[in-house]
């Protein structure tokens, strides 16, 4: 089943099939040209980011936004391909952010500020009985956040 949003008309599969094929015309004008391959690189590296988004974590927005701020900090004469990937991650965006519900803007506290994602989701563990201190993480695969906390034990506790 396909997601999409009914406003922007984008949907996952879509984007998904459109950075594919970037990747793989970057490959191809890299071969063609090795003029070019430094910038193919770059914009390889770029739409495999956009993809690996939308394949794992498609409303992912804090990542989507550091992605469009990479994508817009390239180069000024990067071309059309720099800019047809700007302009399909943009859009992209809009759609998640329609998804958003709209009387409420996420607050900075929703989000964890060590690596970007919903901070509701991270795992708290600890140890102790009652657990006194322990750590948290990020489940988000691949996402290397890991944190440290501590209490002080309850009033009447041997810990």
């Amino acid at each position: 089943m396909a997601e999409s949003n009914a406003r922007s008309g984008y949907s996952v599969e879509a984007a998904i099939a459109y950075a594919k094929g970037k990747i793989a015309y970057c490959d191809r004008m890299a071969a063609a040209w090795p003029d070019a391959v430094e910038h193919m690189t770059a914009l390889r590296a770029l739409a495999s980011r956009f993809l690996a988004i939308l394949e794992h974590h498609p409303n992912d927005l804090p990542n989507l936004l550091r992605l469009h701020e990479d994508l817009r900090s390239g180069r000024p004469d990067a071309g059309t391909g720099w800019t047809m990937l700007t302009d399909w991650v943009e859009m992209y965006i809009g759609g998640v952010q329609e998804e958003c519900d709209s009387s409420k803007a996420p607050e900075a506290a929703d989000f964890c500020k060590q690596c970007g994602h919903p901070f509701a989701p991270h795992r708290v563990l600890g140890y102790g009985q009652p657990p006194t201190e322990g750590w948290m993480e990020c489940p988000v695969e691949g996402c290397d956040c890991h944190m440290t906390w501590s209490m002080a034990p309850p009033a009447g506790s041997s810990s």
